[in-house]
């Protein structure tokens, strides 16, 4: 689906950065700031050293650049190849030296083979460059050594495309899109960076399509009197406005042709042209005395961007998604066991946290239970026990739950450690695997060690811990390890292992006990897998884990910080609920009622609503509500009654 620059030089940095999340999102980082830098030489080398770094600092600003600067995807490196690809293409055309036609062929060709949607980029560059022909002393000449260039662009990704494209014709569809709506998101990305709701930004990005259009404006009436400008002109505006014709042809419905989807994010390499071009016309608009104009405009412009950016990292916090999972399943998970991802549609990540070896069902099957005797029998009947990995999909892949039924009917013990709306559970095949399931695997060691002595000849050696970041009402997944002298094996240990803020006060814990009839491994270690959920009413501040042993005594290890807390509770006394309602739904939770704030509505507007629940037990795991508006009439575009939701 994708060309392979950016994936082969990601492979590259991997060997120097590793694998983790801050060293892989980097090598994106690093390209995000080196298009400040390109966009500053861009915008001066357009016009002079006040456009360059107003322009830089647009770019700085951008949320929609600091976006996709920390995404582990193409486009910031597509982004940096676009702005110094054109760079390099207007020295070429001032001073045509082999290093500037060098630096030009190979931004167009590793950006071809990064993004394919980089394409308005070159050809932005080429319509161009039929103004410098027009005032080239040499024409021939000039034709020549740029359309040479071109044929080696053209021959190195041709090749590729020779090689891709059969396999790439076949992988998607494109969701038709208005052009309108096209042109609204659009803008508003580039202004504010936010692709979606973008009819509520539009008090935002209205002033600054005045302040654009009229600088602008400005940069036409000057071209009439430069043709230099008048280039520049075109080739910034045509790499703004190509992808529009583009977006407008593929979403126009063509029978058995390829439509690539739609999505804001292919649109932000060309953010560069957008800041270049505003930083260039504000600053003709300020031509001369007239400097406190610009600055005011450009402060309305930043002014905005930084309304953009509001909320943007309140929350950004690293979840615990697969990662307490990846590690319980290498601590418990034995040689000889098989591990299976059911089902596969979201493997890189789950790969990324569990690197050993597994074996993912097909997303995409149909799955019977034939089909389902069919992909575990060889599975099974080669292993002692198997894992399987339950994720979110899995009841997508597998409705009828064919596969852990199979499983269940043969397994001589089955266990099952819940993560959220993922679970990892384990079916014994033997009796001896069945009487080690808590059994460590050998090699497994705690990622925080400790040394706590928490009964005579029983010490918290170590603990696993996901994250040091959690919200109220989150769950805390802590492994636990404990070691187990020899002398001691007949006596008995407990232990309370929980949660504690800096005032000293318990607010969650576990009672775990440490007996001789647990599975100890041969060396004397034993792990427990805690969930320790963090109440709503929680307040913010850091909090420790403590564990308290039977002698009465208190230790402390590791920590976490609570970033926020839930909303206020309600009673009852609170509220008046319009519409009463008494509906039981699983696990306590029932739905009193709800209000509805408008009574009429006309076609295309929004029906407010609010619904008023309660639960009287603990809600361990998270729910979605679907609320769906059925009309009598039938709606043919969602071919059923359904006419909100």
């Amino acid at each position: 689906a994708h060309p392979p620059v950016y994936f082969w030089l990601l492979h590259l940095w991997r060997a120097a950065s590793g694998d983790s999340e801050f060293g892989l999102r980097m090598f994106s980082a690093v390209f995000g700031t080196l298009t400040i830098a390109a966009t500053y030489l861009l915008g001066r080398a357009t016009a002079n050293k006040p456009v360059g770094f107003l322009a830089a600092l647009f770019l700085t600003l951008s949320r929609f650049h600091i976006v996709w600067s920390q995404e582990m995807r193409m486009y910031a490196l597509a982004g940096f190849l676009a702005v110094l690809g054109t760079w390099a293409a207007r020295r070429v055309w001032a001073r045509g030296k082999p290093a500037d036609y060098a630096l030009y062929i190979f931004c167009m060709t590793a950006g071809l083979l990064t993004l394919y949607l980089f394409f308005p980029i070159p050809v932005a560059i080429n319509i161009a460059w039929l103004w410098e022909l027009r005032h080239a002393p040499n024409r021939r000449q000039s034709l020549l050594k740029w359309g040479a260039a071109q044929l080696v662009i053209l021959g190195i990704v041709g090749a590729w495309l020779v090689y891709a494209l059969p396999g790439f014709l076949s992988t998607s569809s494109a969701t038709p899109i208005a052009v309108w709506d096209f042109l609204k998101i659009y803008w508003t990305v580039l202004v504010t960076g936010i692709p979606l709701n973008v009819d509520d930004y539009a008090r935002l990005t209205l002033p600054v399509l005045a302040v654009f259009a009229t600088a602008v404006f400005t940069l036409i009436l000057q071209s009439r009197r430069r043709w230099q400008t008048g280039r520049d002109l075109t080739l910034f505006l045509s790499g703004l406005l190509i992808p529009l014709a583009v977006v407008a042809y593929v979403t126009i419905p063509k029978a058995g042709a390829y439509a690539p989807p739609f999505d804001p994010r292919y649109l932000v390499i060309f953010t560069g042209y957008y800041v270049i071009l505003l930083a260039w016309g504000l600053a003709r608009l300020g031509h001369g005395r007239r400097w406190p104009l610009t600055a005011a405009l450009a402060a309305v412009v930043i002014g905005v961007s930084l309304a953009g950016m509001r909320g943007y990292y309140n929350g950004r916090v690293r979840i615990d998604d697969y990662t307490s999972l990846g590690t319980a399943l290498q601590a418990y998970a034995h040689p000889g066991d098989a591990v299976v991802l059911y089902s596969d549609r979201d493997w890189p990540i789950f790969d990324y946290h569990y690197p050993d070896d597994w074996t993912g069902l097909p997303h995409l099957w149909d799955v019977s239970p034939q089909t389902a005797a069919d992909f575990l029998t060889p599975l099974w009947e080669s292993s002692d026990g198997l894992w399987l990995v339950v994720t979110p999909y899995a009841g997508v892949t597998d409705p009828g739950g064919h596969a852990p039924a199979w499983l269940a009917e043969r397994a001589t013990a089955v266990r099952e450690y819940p993560y959220g709306d993922k679970a990892l559970r384990f079916y014994a095949r033997t009796p001896e695997r069945s009487a080690q399931m808590e059994t460590l695997n050998p090699p497994a060691h705690p990622r925080f060690p400790a040394d706590i002595i928490v009964a005579p000849g029983v010490t918290l050696t170590g603990f696993d811990q996901a994250t040091r970041d959690y919200a109220s009402g989150d769950t805390v997944h802590l492994g636990v390890y404990w070691q187990r002298a020899a002398a001691v094996e007949d006596a008995y240990a407990e232990a309370e292992v929980g949660l504690m803020d800096e005032n000293g006060r318990a607010w969650q814990w576990e009672y775990v006990p440490l007996s001789p009839e647990r599975a100890w491994a041969e060396d004397g270690r034993l792990r427990d897998e805690l969930a320790l959920l963090i109440p709503p009413e929680a307040h913010a501040g850091e909090y420790t884990f403590y564990v308290f042993n039977n002698q009465g005594e208190t230790s402390h290890f590791g920590g976490f910080r609570l970033r926020q807390r839930q909303t206020t509770f309600v009673n009852l006394a609170d509220v008046t609920i319009s519409r009463p309602l008494d509906v039981a739904f699983a696990n306590g939770i029932r739905l009193l009622g709800y209000d509805i704030a408008n009574e009429s509505v006309a076609p295309g507007g929004a029906l407010h609503m609010t619904l008023y629940w309660q639960t009287d037990q603990a809600v361990t795991q998270p729910y979605k509500v679907f609320t769906h508006l059925l009309g009598e009439v039938y709606n043919a575009e969602t071919d059923n009654f359904l006419w909100g939701q």
